[in-house]
């Protein structure tokens, strides 16, 4: 298992995303520790209709699930499993538009469950 720090881990993973043939145009990585009950940047997220790399705090597994979202648990990889995650999205253009496709059919339908959640 390899340790990271805070800026070591920035410069590895932009370094790998950069010699990816086809490297992720658009990704969104939101990794809160705060148990925030209502993260807006995620329903944005959602909503923009792109890849959504996230974790498992307050409610953001309300408004994102596994159907249009990345959800990591919060522990001590969470650092190398958000470089695994965006090695994976870079790597796999499928799972990449089925995350899309899903947030798109969020937005499509009304964000029901955001809507719910917030009445």
């Amino acid at each position: 298992m390899t340790t990271y720090n805070g800026s070591q881990y920035i410069v590895e993973l932009l370094d790998s995303l950069r010699q990816q043939t086809r490297p992720v145009q658009e990704v969104i990585v939101l990794p809160s520790i705060w148990n925030d009950p209502a993260l807006l940047a995620v329903i944005e997220s959602i909503t923009a209709g792109k890849p959504l790399i996230t974790t498992y705090s307050g409610g953001i597994p309300e408004y994102a699930d596994k159907k249009d979202a990345i959800i990591l648990p919060i522990n001590d990889q969470l650092v190398e499993n958000l470089v695994n995650s965006l090695t994976k999205l870079a790597n796999d253009k499928k799972l990449r538009i089925s995350l899309e496709e899903a947030a798109k059919k969020e937005v499509r339908h009304g964000l029901r469950k955001v809507f719910m959640m917030t009445l």
